[in-house]
């Protein structure tokens, strides 16, 4: 058996990895599948915007999100007050993931792979209308390894992001931990 194959540049960034964690700024990338996700493009920037003031002024965003929502999920960041990169497709995702803390995904099996392969911390929202619900199979995957957590969509609150966010930033040995854990599945 073998993994799912990744790009060649997120084998050649792997190489670059180190499990530093005391950065000030928070980098997070939000990928809501190759033609974004509505519910990520409603909740997230709101759930964010929750944060406390000392959180929000230390992150930066990477939202990929779908054309239909790019103008409401660009003005919820900016009016927030919110660093963020917006687009409904990001042509250097390796390099984005790459500087990002963690990443907020859904959990098909090629994204999937190459965040263990970049040894990042996620928490997964499966998408819940997957065939034989492979999605949630798949996060609960990478959630037995202590690589991440996993929120179900129908559970997906501005409220309940906000608290696994928080517990992400605020707990750095864990992340790096999760990273670490992330890492050695990458393959």
């Amino acid at each position: 058996y073998i993994r799912n194959p990744v790009r060649k540049k997120i084998l050649n960034l792997r190489k670059k990895i180190n499990f530093s964690t005391h950065k000030k700024k928070i980098t997070i990338l939000i990928v809501g599948g190759s033609q974004g996700a509505t519910i990520f493009d409603n909740t997230i920037p709101k759930s964010l915007n929750l944060l406390p003031n000392q959180i929000k002024k230390n992150i930066k965003v990477y939202h990929q999100c779908s054309k239909n929502n790019f103008d409401t999920v660009k003005k919820n960041y900016i009016r927030n007050e919110i660093k963020c990169i917006c687009k409904p497709f990001f042509i250097n995702l390796p390099d984005i993931m790459f500087e990002s803390q963690f990443v907020v995904s859904r959990s098909g099996a090629s994204t999937l792979s190459e965040i263990t392969a970049l040894g990042k911390p996620s928490i997964l929202i499966p998408y819940k209308f997957a065939k034989n619900n492979h999605q949630e199979k798949n996060a609960k995957w990478l959630i037995d390894k202590k690589a991440g957590e996993m929120l179900l969509e129908d559970k997906l609150t501005e409220e309940s992001l906000k608290k696994k966010i928080i517990s992400f930033i605020k707990k750095r040995n864990k992340l790096k931990k999760m990273s670490k854990n992330s890492f050695s599945l990458g393959d």
